[in-house]
């Protein structure tokens, strides 16, 4: 899906390596779903299944909400 390659794939150019190890799996666990759940999580339509998906969300949704 186009519009979560627009906000996951700024996310991870700048952000991954500073992540923790534990939110680098939880990154890595959130592209196991599919892009409609992770589509709805990122717009806050649905919550994620886990805490660590959960947070790992948060942290993407505020780095695109971040102002530039």
């Amino acid at each position: 899906m186009l519009e979560l390659e627009f906000v996951l794939v700024p996310f991870v150019e700048e952000q991954f390596e500073a992540l923790s190890a534990e939110d680098q799996a939880a990154y890595a666990e959130l592209l196991e779903f599919e892009d409609w759940e992770i589509f709805d999580w990122l717009q806050e339509r649905a919550v994620p299944p886990t805490p660590a998906l959960a947070g790992i969300v948060s942290k993407i949704i505020a780095y695109n909400d971040r102002p530039r």
